[in-house]
């Protein structure tokens, strides 16, 4: 199996879901605000208590939501911080592998300038 990583074309992408991991912040901001006062309107449905059936559901949906909720922005998260990572250590091997293969060669010639460029690194990913 042959593959390369491309850091600009890793950056790319991550840049491309950076809106949508905004907008999954703001979507879930939004269900817990809403769950919130969908159980507070609920309240008092039930004999003027400020308690019911209906309120309970609601708050233990609106528990299990933000649980979730803020598993999935949690995972977005990692996975982004997971590919700039991986990113980075694959473009650092590389360098370490073409250095080690240039010493096994004999080669002591010093490295060309845009070899240590941060767009050959992958140094500088969003």
């Amino acid at each position: 199996m042959s593959w390369d990583i491309g850091a600009a074309g890793v950056a790319g992408v991550l840049a491309k879901l950076q809106p949508d991991q905004d907008a999954l912040t703001e979507d879930a901001a939004a269900c817990r605000n809403t769950l919130a006062l969908a159980t507070s309107a609920a309240g008092g449905l039930h004999d003027g208590r400020g308690s019911g059936p209906l309120s309970a559901a609601l708050s233990e949906l609106a528990e299990r939501a933000a649980y979730c909720l803020a598993d999935l922005e949690g995972r977005a998260i990692s996975c982004a911080e997971g590919a700039r990572q991986a990113t980075d250590a694959y473009q650092h091997g590389d360098i370490e592998m073409e250095e080690n293969a240039d010493r096994a060669h004999g080669d002591t010639a010093p490295p060309l300038p845009f070899l240590d460029s941060p767009h050959r690194t992958g140094r500088h990913l969003p």
